[in-house]
Parts: C-alpha cells; structure tokens; sequence
C-alpha cells in the first residue's frame, strides 16, 4: 500500500506537470513530510495564474465517494461551464456541459462504475478559467 505522503508528492509533481504556471490554493504544508498538499488548482487556458472570482465556495461530497459525487459551488454570473471527471493520466472520464446560474449551483455525477483511485474534477468557465478539485472513489 502507498503511505498517504509518497501519494500527494507524486499528486503535486503530476500536477505541476500538467498544469504549469498555475496556483495551488488551500495549501498546507505537512509538518512532518515538509510537502506541500493541495485540494484546487487554479489557472487560465494559457497557462497564467489566476485568482478565480467568478466561482467560490467549491464542495465536494461525500470524499472519498462510493457512488454518487455531488459538487455545489456558487457563481458570480450566468456563464456557460463544462466539468469533466479525469483520471491521474488526465484522460477525461465523463464531461458534463452545465449552464452556470448566478448563486448556488449543484450537479451530481455517477461515479458507480469508475475503480477505486483518485480522479480529478475539472470545472472550466466560458473556455477560460479553470478550478481542479480532487476526489477519492471507493469500493
């Protein structure tokens, strides 16, 4: 079994990879590893880091999740979205096209067939501004 530790390092560096120049937010720092976590990843499509205003209050739940994830988050303004579930590799594994309305905002994806690991939440704003969430699914 991988510690817990050994898997956030190789989540970060995948991360970085993938994502370059963008901002790890909630970040923290494990006192005993000295690694950095994170939960969001924010950047825009070129790559620059942005502070995401449009879209706050991100919630994931149940994490882990066995069959249902739900995502609530509250928008800003009435723009068109698209969230996809990827896997570490960055495949995308399911994709939904949601028009986003100002306020609270909750979508629910199936999750019952996807193996046990950990995946990533992607939500995109008008092809600009990305916020990445991770999840957890169980057995």
């Amino acid at each position: 079994m991988v510690k817990t530790s050994t898997l956030i390092l190789i989540l970060t560096i995948f991360l970085v990879g993938i994502f370059p120049n963008s901002v790890l937010g909630n970040q923290k720092i494990d006192s005993h590893s000295g690694i950095m976590n994170s939960d969001t990843l924010y950047s825009n499509t070129s790559g620059q880091a942005v502070f995401v205003e449009f879209i706050s209050d991100i919630k994931l739940y149940p994490n882990p999740v066995k069959t249902q994830l739900k995502i609530s988050f509250q928008s800003k303004e009435n723009k068109s979205a698209v969230l996809r579930i990827r896997d570490l590799l960055g495949k995308v594994i399911k994709e939904k096209k949601p028009d986003l309305v100002r306020g609270y905002n909750n979508m629910e994806f199936a999750v019952d067939q996807l193996n046990p690991g950990v995946y990533f939440i992607e939500i995109n704003v008008s092809g600009e501004k990305k916020v990445v969430k991770r999840f957890i699914k169980k057995d």
